[in-house]
């Protein structure tokens, strides 16, 4: 989770170098981990715009979305997103689309049921 706030930018690149590091101390890679870049606190004013983060964020290998936790809009479609990630890497050691005509949506519903995503609009 990334804070939108235009001074936290530095913070927010420390603290994803971090994460990294302790994943690796733990034995875990982290180019191999579902991960989504959520930016949140949306709702207040003093934030970056989509434009500056996705300029900063765009090339990064994971989604990103925006959010504002405390209410809501972001916070499940950030879990979609891991989910995703996590169907697809099953997929390739059980072909659960070929050998048991489970897609991605089946898999996304089975779990997380019928819901509609609010995004932020800023």
């Amino acid at each position: 989770m990334a804070d939108s706030q235009n001074d936290q930018s530095i913070n927010n690149s420390e603290l994803f170098q971090n994460v990294a590091v302790n994943e690796a101390r733990v034995g875990l890679d982290f180019q191999k981990l579902p991960l989504v870049v959520q930016f949140n606190k949306r709702d207040l004013t003093n934030i970056l715009s989509r434009e500056e983060i996705m300029s900063r964020w765009g090339l990064a290998p994971w989604p990103v979305v925006f959010s504002v936790a405390i209410t809501g809009p972001g916070v499940m479609e950030t879990f979609r997103q891991v989910l995703l990630q996590v169907f697809t890497d099953i997929e390739k050691d059980y072909n659960l689309a070929e050998e048991h005509g489970v897609s991605s949506d089946d898999f996304l519903t089975g779990i997380m049921g019928d819901v509609s995503f609010a995004e932020t609009d800023r």
